[in-house]
């Protein structure tokens, strides 16, 4: 496991600040502190609010590159302190879990009332919130989802533009997640198989800020089950091939590029406006069609294969502690299925 650890990652895991002589003190601290947040969570994160949770989990890490590992970014929280233009519609969730400040919210509560959480990262918060986001959405297996703390928390300075466009082809879309330097390999996935696994997270939620154009269906829900974490966002878009405006059928284009390589358009009458509605996948040709396929045939991979993705994501711009696999399975079962709310 040592020989996963990256050159580039900027920091370490720091489980030293939930107190203890030693780190197996420190991380029986941490769960203290995570299962008494997980009640409150619960109760804050809803089937209808937890699509913006989970992209604000994602958001807050998706602004690394490793080859500029100075310029910052990574998951440690400086999301809650300012949204950029990509992170438009993310204020829901940002005010709900630490206050338009970045110092209140759930998370801000917890630190003040919880003694366990007294230190907490707030990108711990952030990142534990997207797993609870897709828990309440049955979107976590029977025996959870295994995740760490000891994020390091930044006042920044994030690079929005590292975060994926709704444009991005497959091509783009690797090479952006690529420079991430998530530690795939850590969690037993490949590149492209992880790509494709963080894409699925487009099944809950809405799009709550982009107008129809070429590349978004405009502001709706991005699938027609939008409170259930399910692979049915794979088979929209399989049975997106040839036809238009499909349920479940890819609500941006990076969604759509997970199956064709080029959307076709209709020619537009003269002055209309042509929108992704119009738009559909003429063939399956790209790299990432065989994957989808796949999950689109088997919910229980996507699940646990997401759970793997959300892992490796969580941990960008962080180097991987050899005993990154003992730690996570403690935190497992505070990420089982929760009951549902709002559904």
């Amino acid at each position: 496991m040592a020989t996963i650890a990256r050159a580039f990652a900027a920091v370490d895991l720091d489980v030293s600040v939930y107190g203890g002589a030693t780190r197996d003190q420190q991380l029986t601290n941490a769960a203290t502190c995570f299962a008494a947040l997980r009640t409150r969570l619960l109760t804050a994160v809803t089937a209808p609010n937890a699509g913006n949770v989970l992209r604000l989990a994602f958001h807050d890490c998706g602004t690394y590159d490793i080859n500029n590992p100075a310029a910052g970014g990574g998951c440690r929280g400086a999301i809650r302190l300012a949204l950029g233009p990509e992170d438009a519609g993310l204020d829901l969730s940002r005010n709900l879990l630490t206050g338009p400040t970045g110092t209140a919210g759930v998370c801000g509560a917890a630190k003040a009332t919880i003694p366990a959480c007294a230190n907490m990262p707030f990108a711990d918060c952030i990142s534990f919130a997207g797993l609870i986001a897709v828990a309440v959405t049955r979107g976590t297996t029977a025996a959870g989802c295994p995740w760490v703390p000891g994020r390091v928390d930044s006042a920044g300075p994030r690079n929005t533009a590292l975060l994926p466009p709704k444009e991005a082809t497959a091509a783009q879309s690797l090479a952006i997640f690529g420079r991430y330097g998530m530690p795939v390999g850590a969690v037993g996935l490949t590149l492209d198989r992880a790509v494709t696994l963080l894409l699925g997270a487009h099944s809950i939620g809405r799009s709550r800020t982009t107008r129809p154009d070429r590349c978004s269906k405009g502001i709706s829900s991005l699938t027609s089950t939008p409170n259930t974490f399910e692979n049915s966002y794979y088979s929209g878009l399989i049975n997106n091939i040839g036809r238009v405006n499909v349920p479940n059928g890819g609500w941006f284009c990076s969604d759509m590029h997970l199956v064709c390589n080029a959307i076709t358009y209709p020619t537009p009458r003269p002055g209309a406006a042509v929108t992704l509605r119009q738009g559909f996948c003429p063939t399956s040709d790209s790299p990432l069609a065989p994957i989808a396929r796949e999950l689109a045939a088997n919910n229980a991979a996507f699940l646990s294969g997401f759970c793997s993705a959300y892992q490796a994501m969580s941990l960008i711009g962080y180097n991987v502690p050899p005993s990154y696999v003992a730690d996570a399975a403690r935190f497992a079962t505070l990420l089982a299925p929760a009951p549902a709310r709002g559904l």
